[in-house]
């Protein structure tokens, strides 16, 4: 690090491991039966908002803006990023580009008034041991702590850091290219942190030495407060690809659970606590890097590589009942397929009893969660993100510059708004809502979206699912030295 306060503390992590011996197997003692939504509705802490599925509980949104002006509160160019930015408690957080086009360039997140756009802070780092291009700074997001206000932030270039959000000073780091042998890689893709109760989880492909020197897609949980490393676990060895599937935490029949894909091709349900893995299912042999959506139990999530089950198929969307689901999942198990589907990166999103999900082409599918049954198809663009939606609208970008504006109908969607940048100028980030605001980075620009002199309102966060209580199940899961 090279701003702010450099005082922070790297821990290693073997030594780490054995402070925390038997921390990990008996980590559920600590937890009775709880709830794991307790956020604020207007802080989008996380790249797909308070609750993980890109829904936004808030009213009063625009329906319409234009770059030259209209909706627009504030705009920032020297921001002008890739990532998707977080809020937290009437903060900012966006990782961009530091000093691009010179020497010094390196990546950098920073801390802004979320009313304002004023810069409170920065933090800046090198990029080195990485194949990633430049343009590529910003693949993943910073997440922020509710609890404690903290950041945290994977960099390009596998620099894992813990952040104090009010004033930037670095808490604890990590580089995980050095102590762990994470790769930075296959064009920049970058995982996102998760919070669970006092642990912050991150993943990558990495190989070390010895019993750890075949590469794998491998997690690590570390204390969200000390860097101290609490659990240490891998998918299948020798994945074809790195990913940038962002896991969702739920709750299976009251077990905790965090569902990712994989980069040896498989969707994943594993402990929070422990990294013991609870089921998984076969989607392809290539890596999957579309988030999952968790609704009621049951997994939506997509892909677009070869299906394990038929190779001469590429991609599809699928349904998993998670609540049923357990060891290896087979083909006849879950409850329904459309094979042929293609979508990469892209999270589904459920709302008001239909799954709307964009395939790479462009098509936005809207889908009976029920059966898979489609209900429509709307060609959006050539290569869409990930769909928010708030106020009764959907939002969706998309990378040659369109930014849409839709509305549910009995029928599907219907077009409410549309916005063309500006020449050359992309959209690579999902938007975020916050306190009555729409925020969108581009290739060029940042703005900041709403109505003039309207204020915030929101309808508070349903309850989530609850896990069991703790003395249900006294079973030692995991023992780590």
């Amino acid at each position: 690090m090279t701003s702010g306060n450099a005082a922070a503390r790297s821990v290693r992590p073997w030594s780490a491991m054995r402070r925390l011996l038997l921390a990990c197997a008996f980590s559920a003692i600590l937890f009775g039966s709880q709830q794991l939504t307790a956020v604020e509705p207007v802080d989008w802490y996380q790249w797909r908002g308070p609750e993980g599925d890109g829904i936004s509980r808030e009213k009063n949104l625009p329906d319409s803006w234009s770059p030259k002006g209209e909706n627009v509160l504030w705009t920032k160019e020297e921001y002008a990023s890739r990532s998707t930015p977080i809020t937290n408690h009437g903060k900012l957080y966006l990782v961009t580009r530091y000093k691009p086009e010179t020497t010094e360039e390196g990546e950098q997140l920073v801390c802004l008034n979320a009313e304002t756009g004023e810069l409170l802070w920065s933090q800046h780092h090198n990029v080195y041991l990485s194949d990633a291009p430049a343009e590529r700074v910003g693949w993943s997001s910073p997440v922020a702590d509710p609890k404690t206000g903290n950041i945290y932030w994977l960099g390009l270039g596998c620099q894992f850091v813990c952040l104090n959000g009010e004033t930037g000073e670095v808490i604890w780091q990590h580089s995980l290219s050095e102590e762990y042998g994470m790769l930075s890689t296959y064009g920049g893709r970058t995982n996102f942190p998760k919070i669970i109760d006092d642990l912050v989880i991150i993943s990558g492909v990495m190989t070390q030495w010895g019993e750890h020197a075949v590469p794998a897609h491998r997690f690590i949980g570390f204390d969200k407060r000390t860097g101290a490393a609490v659990w240490f676990e891998i998918t299948r060895p020798k994945p074809e690809d790195t990913t940038y599937s962002t896991p969702f935490m739920t709750v299976f029949n009251g077990q905790a659970a965090m569902v990712f894909g994989g980069g040896d091709g498989s969707m994943y349900a594993m402990q929070p606590r422990t990294g013991q893995i609870i089921w998984q299912y076969d989607c392809s042999n290539r890596g999957i890097n579309t988030p999952p959506l968790v609704v009621d139990g049951v997994v939506y999530c997509g892909h677009r590589e070869q299906n394990s089950a038929d190779p001469r198929v590429l991609g599809a969307i699928f349904a998993i009942d998670g609540d049923k689901a357990t060891g290896q999942i087979q083909e006849e198990d879950l409850k329904w397929k459309l094979p042929g589907r293609s979508v990469e990166g892209s999270q589904p999103l459920l709302i008001d009893g239909r799954l709307y999900v964009i395939e790479d082409g462009g098509t936005l599918v809207v889908i009976n969660p029920e059966n898979g049954e489609i209900i429509q198809e709307k060609k959006i663009g050539r290569r869409p993100g990930s769909l928010v939606y708030g106020d009764g609208k959907l939002y969706c970008c998309e990378q040659t510059g369109n930014f849409w504006v839709l509305e549910p109908t009995e029928e599907g969607v219907k077009e409410v708004s549309r916005v063309r940048m500006a020449s050359g100028e992309e959209i690579l980030a999902a938007p975020i809502i916050s306190r009555g605001k729409i925020y969108l980075a581009t290739t060029k620009n940042f703005y900041c979206i709403g109505k003039k002199g309207v204020a915030p309102e929101s309808a508070p966060i349903p309850a989530g699912p609850k896990e069991a209580p703790v003395a249900d199940d006294q079973t030692v899961a995991h023992l780590q030295l």
